[in-house]
């Protein structure tokens, strides 16, 4: 029982951990819209850390690349 516990535990982080640092980065870094330069996303962290605590350091990267999407349409069109 044990066995199986720890297999599923160590599975689930394993994908994970794969997912969040392997193929999320690749996505990402393949795209022109989202890629962002790595002193604009410790500058977002440290604001909206300072702004909103933790919760701020966990949306600041989604809500940089949200304002740089925004940003880029309105003065692309």
């Amino acid at each position: 029982m044990v066995q199986v516990l720890v297999t599923a535990v160590v599975g689930q982080l394993a994908l994970k951990f794969s997912f969040s640092n392997v193929i999320e980065v690749k996505l990402i870094e393949s795209d022109k819209k989202l890629r962002m330069h790595p002193v604009m996303i410790l500058l977002s962290v440290g604001i909206f850390g300072y702004l909103w605590g933790p919760t701020g350091m966990l949306l600041s990267v989604p809500l940089m690349a949200l304002l740089k999407i925004a940003l880029f349409s309105e003065l692309v069109s």
